[in-house]
């Protein structure tokens, strides 16, 4: 078994303050600004290099790369470690903030089970309320350690945490050979020196395209009386690879193959509680 923290004693991060009560549109936004520029200047390239073998009096060339047979995620760098044959799935339509379920469908493809995330979210991820304003000042909401505030399937949806889905897996995955677990307080290097170099892929909480996390509202859970401040723009992703200067996931807003900056992956994780969660044999 991994040791992991218990949720209740995680500390609150110190970030800077945005509201942040949605957590895709912009990202999508962004990411559809960055795609249009790549594909112009795929383009630009393309036409640069026929321009110039008609110059130089040739008559035929090859195929110029296009935006459709060109990795707009990543292209996997030589010598970097990878988890072959993970499944990807999209969240982006369907479930605009079901991140975790459709990350969760994704691991579960790699080990042989093949759950489609809606069938994920409407049998096995328990739901709660949203967050709500009671007062200028209060606001109440169920706990993302115990189920998803809102719905998957609406942008208005939030995120839940590690404990829901190892707990959401293992109803799954009851009567099987394969059991769910929740890794905390581990650092990346180690996560990837354990599991991904070992052919296991791995689900982790960071932000949207890794950006810098900041804190959004507080509410209480009335349960418990517990608080939770939001930490945003939350995102959970499949850890696939990494080298050196980077790691490697399939994203559910982004695609397969996705690179994102080591450092930037830290701060992300480590500001979501450095949680993960993967699958075992039993």
């Amino acid at each position: 078994m991994n040791a992991h923290i218990p949720y209740e004693h995680y500390e609150q991060p110190t970030l800077e303050f945005e509201p942040l009560p949605r957590r895709l549109r912009a990202a999508q936004r962004r990411r559809r600004r960055r795609m249009l520029s790549t594909c112009i200047a795929v383009l630009i390239v393309a036409a640069g290099l026929i321009a110039l073998m008609l110059l130089a009096g040739r008559r035929t060339a090859s195929p110029a790369p296009s935006a459709e047979n060109t990795n707009l995620a990543g292209i996997v760098p030589d010598g970097a470690v990878l988890v072959r044959g993970v499944p990807f799935y999209s969240q982006l339509g369907e479930f605009p903030t079901g991140c975790e379920s459709v990350s969760a469908a994704m691991l579960l493809g790699y080990y042989g089970f093949n759950i489609a995330p809606g069938d994920f979210i409407d049998n096995f991820l328990p739901l709660g309320a949203e967050p709500n304003e009671e007062s200028p000042d209060q606001w109440i909401g169920c706990d993302p350690w115990e189920a998803f505030p809102g719905d998957p399937r609406s942008e208005d949806g939030w995120g839940c945490y590690s404990t829901v889905i190892e707990r959401a897996l293992n109803d799954y995955l009851a009567g099987t050979e394969y059991r769910a677990e929740r890794l905390s307080g581990i650092s990346l290097e180690t996560i990837c020196a354990n599991y991904i170099d070992n052919g296991s892929p791995v689900l982790i909480w960071a932000t949207i395209d890794m950006e810098t996390p900041r804190t959004g509202i507080t509410w209480t859970v009335p349960e418990s009386g517990r608080e939770i401040t939001w930490i945003g723009p939350m995102h959970c992703l499949v850890l696939i690879g990494y080298d050196d200067t980077s790691y490697i996931f399939n994203d559910p807003t982004a695609g397969e193959n996705v690179i994102y900056d080591r450092y930037a992956v830290e701060t992300a994780y480590s500001a979501l509680y450095e949680q993960a969660v993967i699958l075992e044999r039993d």
